[in-house]
């Protein structure tokens, strides 16, 4: 699963660093795989949501299941997770 996730950002240009994180990585039950994504700030705030939405679909049909996809370009410093 983590190489189809891999393989689908490789084609996102705008993505310099991604993260799974939660869940998915403690549990052998989970809903979801929650990821965090920095792009160097090439995603306005004004389109974060839609960005992280779209990403989150084009992955959650690469690998069949939900991703919970967060941008980490505005998130605040010293937060305990990228939501």
């Amino acid at each position: 699963m983590l190489d189809g996730i891999r393989g689908e950002l490789l084609r996102e240009d705008r993505i310099i660093l991604a993260v799974v994180y939660g869940g998915f990585l403690r549990s052998e039950v989970f809903r979801d795989v929650d990821l965090a994504v920095f792009t160097g700030y090439s995603v306005p705030p004004s389109e974060e949501v839609e960005f992280c939405e779209a990403l989150g679909r084009r992955l959650e049909r690469v690998v069949g299941l939900p991703l919970d996809v967060r941008l980490l370009d505005y998130a605040p410093l010293g937060s305990d997770s990228p939501s």
